[in-house]
């Protein structure tokens, strides 16, 4: 949601500084969903939790900290290489295996695309930090994202609008698009005959 001020020349926020370092790895590392499929490399999210948090929980015999350490620092770089746009061999980490799964009551295929796993992780944690960043950037024109209670504030704002305005109505409607399947022209010429 958007909301907007007076202050229209205002110069744009500074783009967000995004550090991603070894805890922050693990903690999304933590997060992970054991049971998402893998990718092209066939590596998946259980195999990444099973090696670092196995690394991590086993002491400090046989170098195990240093290695669990040296990974997480692995990452975190290779992590600061994607937000640097100098990863190398970019088109490869994109690669994805795609899936078609059958849609409910119909002949027809939804194609589903899974990428590696250690991409997923890498942009997890990119996208965490870019969600914080962001809204804090963007929170006098925007709440839906990374502001805590958004959508509270944007109801109340709403609410407090239409209380003084008798004239004011607010239409919010949901509607399916799964793949382009509707008509946005349709969609508008229906707004415009009924509302």
């Amino acid at each position: 949601a958007i909301i907007t001020n007076n202050n229209v020349d205002a110069p744009p926020p500074p783009p967000p500084r995004i550090n991603i370092n070894a805890d922050k790895i693990l903690q999304v590392v933590k997060q992970l969903d054991s049971t998402a499929s893998e990718g092209v490399d066939a590596w998946n999210n259980f195999h990444l939790k099973k090696i670092i948090l196995h690394i991590d929980g086993a002491g400090e015999d046989n170098n195990t900290a240093v290695i669990h350490n040296e990974l997480l620092s692995l990452m975190a770089q290779l992590s600061q290489l994607f937000i640097a746009g100098t990863v190398p061999n970019a088109a490869l980490w994109s690669m994805s295996r795609l899936l078609y799964i059958p849609k409910p009551n119909s002949n027809s295929y939804r194609p589903i695309a899974i990428g590696s796993a250690i991409y997923r992780l890498i942009a997890d944690a990119i996208l965490q930090e870019v969600v914080i960043s962001t809204g804090t950037s963007l929170s006098p024109i925007q709440i839906g994202v990374g502001i805590k209670d958004g959508s509270s504030i944007i109801a109340s704002t709403f609410k407090s609008l239409t209380d003084l305005n008798d004239d004011l109505c607010i239409l919010s409607f949901d509607l399916e698009n799964a793949f382009n399947t509707e008509r946005r022209g349709r969609t508008a010429a229906g707004v415009a005959k009924f509302c």
